[in-house]
């Protein structure tokens, strides 16, 4: 028996199940499903910037997750959390995937399989990236086209000015596409992760989650697009 073999045999229940294919995928399923309810809540906040009253109701509600640090800072070290987990989760499945199988196949056939699913993996490495740059951008100010006169309390302006930048708008709707893809996938396993699939609403279920990313990404996209277009100003 190898070292690392002998080592998770020594273990406790818990340390055996999370280096398991089920623990981990079940680590990706619980943590996906708290960063699905952030994105959507992060969502709602946001498209505050269509209100028509320049920026009132946005920098408001801004304010209030400023003035509440128990909320702003109880949420983010959740969501930080899962976000690590999930990375860890995705990174130990993949590894156990290539260990599994380490000569890939001359030709092999992807069935029922989606493009989702296909790059899932780098999908979520890319969007990770993007998280990092996204932070920087909008919340720490440091890699914004504006980042001289970046303003904590504007958020609105933050946007207005940012997102005159065509490449950078770009980017964002990219990023969009590719959030609306990998939430597709993930909420659609997450039902088979969960021993909740049945073959009589599978096919509900995986329209109800095409549907479900597809409006995330519209969502965002909406914002940095309507921006570029002088439809928010």
């Amino acid at each position: 028996m190898s070292t690392a073999s002998q080592s998770v045999s020594d273990a406790g229940p818990l340390a055996r199940f999370l280096s398991s294919t089920l623990g981990k995928k079940t680590v990706m399923a619980v943590t996906g499903f708290i960063m699905f309810g952030f994105v959507v809540g992060h969502l709602v906040g946001n498209l505050q910037v269509f209100a028509g009253d320049g920026g009132v109701k946005l920098n408001a509600y801004a304010a209030f997750l400023k003035n509440t640090p128990a909320l702003l800072w109880g949420t983010r070290i959740v969501v930080g959390f899962s976000l690590i987990a999930h990375v860890w989760a995705a990174a130990g499945l993949k590894r156990l995937s290539n260990e599994a199988r380490p000569v890939q196949y001359k030709m092999h056939k992807h069935l029922q399989s989606t493009a989702a699913s296909k790059n899932m993996f780098w999908g979520g490495i890319s969007l990770f990236f993007y998280i990092i740059y996204h932070l920087l951008h909008l919340t720490v100010g440091v890699a914004s086209p504006i980042a001289g006169s970046f303003s904590h309390t504007n958020i609105y302006g933050n946007m207005i000015a940012s997102f005159q930048n065509p490449a950078l708008v770009a980017v964002y709707v990219f990023a969009m596409f590719a959030l609306g893809m990998h939430l597709y996938h993930g909420l659609y396993s997450l039902f088979q992760t969960l021993g909740l699939s049945h073959p009589a609403y599978m096919p509900r279920i995986r329209l109800g989650a095409k549907v479900f990313g597809a409006l995330i990404a519209i969502g965002f996209s909406s914002m940095p697009v309507a921006i570029l277009l002088g439809a928010v100003k």
